[in-house]
């Protein structure tokens, strides 16, 4: 179903994305729109991995599934390749729950709110 896709790359991409905006664009005093942005930004990863959940073929968990790969420097033989196994994919869960809860666990952080929600 997701297979070739890039919800691999969107999993990583959007909280690293997310927080290099926060960090560029988003003034330190605006505390409320950062951790509303984060919790955006986890809850769209987890909501991904949900996806990703449900899009895995458990009967064949040992094989890389999700697979995405392209050429970054061809006469150098580097490349970007990315998929999931099972094992994976019970680690990518753990990381997007852990993400999610801990931006709530710290909404109540004010000192340096933005710093501490970028990381």
């Amino acid at each position: 179903m997701l297979n070739g896709s890039p919800i691999l790359s969107a999993i990583w991409l959007t909280p690293f994305l997310t927080g290099l905006g926060l960090m560029l664009f988003v003034p330190g005093r605006a505390t409320a729109g950062v951790k509303w942005v984060a919790l955006a930004a986890a809850g769209s990863s987890l909501l991904m991995v949900t996806v990703l959940c449900f899009g895995f073929d458990y009967g064949h968990a040992g094989a890389l599934q999700f697979g995405q790969r392209f050429m970054m420097v061809p006469d150098l033989g580097i490349e970007y390749r990315v998929g999931v196994d099972g094992i994976s994919l019970v680690m990518m869960v753990l990381n997007a729950v852990i993400l999610f809860t801990g931006v709530l666990a710290s909404w109540g952080v004010e000192h340096r709110a933005k710093e501490f929600f970028v990381l």
